[in-house]
């Protein structure tokens, strides 16, 4: 229950200085009030020291996103969930033995079934390749991601944001 509100209450962002050559995330947290907020701080803490909850890696240095300065854009990597760490052994096999309306009903239970992430661009955006997405305005996009799809095939498809 606590990883499913903290996901609920959850909004991650990423950002893009093509000047300074840097990429950085926000995680920011809406709460009800203090005790929550200390409870979410505390869960995000326990689960971020754990390996194979909430889509932790076990690999820190193995980063899924990079900002080509030269040729303007965001690229999101493929990657392997089940070989990347990103979900244990114990959960591939539970997930391995749901049909498909089992695994919607759980990642719609968890609040999982499709993630967002907002990206704001150092430039206008000019196009988007690979992914779902939505245009905020001239430099947001937000990137959809259907959790099932990727969970029933294990591969997490790559995409490019190009900007100018």
């Amino acid at each position: 229950d606590q990883n499913k509100e903290l996901l609920k209450n959850s909004l991650f962002t990423i950002h893009a200085d093509s000047v300074k050559e840097e990429l950085w995330f926000d995680i920011l947290f809406s709460y009800k009030d203090e005790a929550q907020m200390k409870n979410m701080l505390n869960e995000f803490s326990r689960l971020s020291e754990k390996s194979n909850d909430f889509g932790a890696n076990k690999n820190p240095s193995q980063f899924y996103y990079r900002h080509d300065v030269k040729k303007k854009m965001i690229i999101g990597l493929e990657y392997n969930l089940f070989e990347s760490g990103s979900i244990s052994e114990n959960d591939k096999v539970m997930f391995e033995d749901m049909d498909v309306a089992q695994l919607d009903e759980l990642l719609d239970l968890m609040g999982i079934k499709e993630l967002e992430t907002t990206i704001h661009l150092p430039g206008k955006l000019v196009e988007v390749k690979g992914a779902d997405f939505t245009k905020i305005d001239d430099t947001t996009v937000v990137i959809k991601q259907n959790m099932k799809n990727y969970i029933k095939s294990g591969n997490v498809p790559g995409f490019e944001v190009i900007y100018k």
